[in-house]
């Protein structure tokens, strides 16, 4: 069993894998759909693993706030007081969940301290259900400066890259530049980010 349950948009792979390798260098297990294996039925195994989890945590972005599947599964969190959402890029948050703390974690190492004491939080109330915890019974998640610093660096590279190989056809309309900045997006994913959330308010 995982004690974390981690909900994201498909879009959002990169940044997920960036999570799940932060928490689990924190001595944490993690469960998502990665994990699946061929021939599991999704739903029965997805609200399984919710049931189990002991916080259940959603990566909001531009892609996850339109995603249904998403959202659906804040929502069973929600209802089982297990729910702990981090934004993962500038996004606006569905609003039945505004009135939420939602730690901004690619901005700082102090938005990623917050995350860690919320996560904490979830496992005092599970402890207190007289739930089993991890390694050592310990009700305290904490980052190393190491796991915060390679998160963050990460997700600055990208941003750089993207805006680096970017900026030099932004100007140009094309049919062509088009593809382009599409092959980025795919290559860059997190970094490209900056850019989708643009188009969002532009439009």
């Amino acid at each position: 069993m995982a004690d974390l349950f981690l909900s994201y948009a498909h879009q959002d792979t990169k940044r997920a894998q960036m999570v799940a390798k932060l928490l689990e260098e924190a001595g944490l297990t993690v469960w998502w759909d990665r994990r699946m294996v061929a021939g599991d039925k999704i739903h029965d195994v997805v609200d399984e693993q919710i049931e189990k989890a002991k916080a259940v945590i959603v990566l909001w972005s531009p892609f996850s706030v339109k995603s249904d599947w998403v959202r659906g599964e804040a929502q069973t969190a929600h209802e089982l007081a297990k729910l702990v959402p981090i934004k993962i890029a500038e996004c606006k948050v569905p609003i039945n969940y505004r009135g939420i703390h939602t730690p901004a974690v690619y901005k700082s190492k102090s938005e990623l301290d917050e995350f860690a004491r919320m996560l904490s939080d979830k496992y005092r109330t599970a402890q207190a259900s007289g739930v089993t915890l991890g390694p050592n019974g310990a009700t305290e998640i904490k980052f190393n400066v190491n796991s915060s610093d390679d998160f963050l660096t990460q997700l600055a590279a990208q941003r750089l890259a993207y805006k680096k190989e970017y900026s030099e056809f932004s100007t140009d309309w094309s049919p062509e530049a088009w593809k382009r900045t599409f092959r980025l997006i795919k290559k860059y994913p997190v970094g490209a980010t900056w850019i989708i959330v643009s188009a969002i308010i532009w439009f």
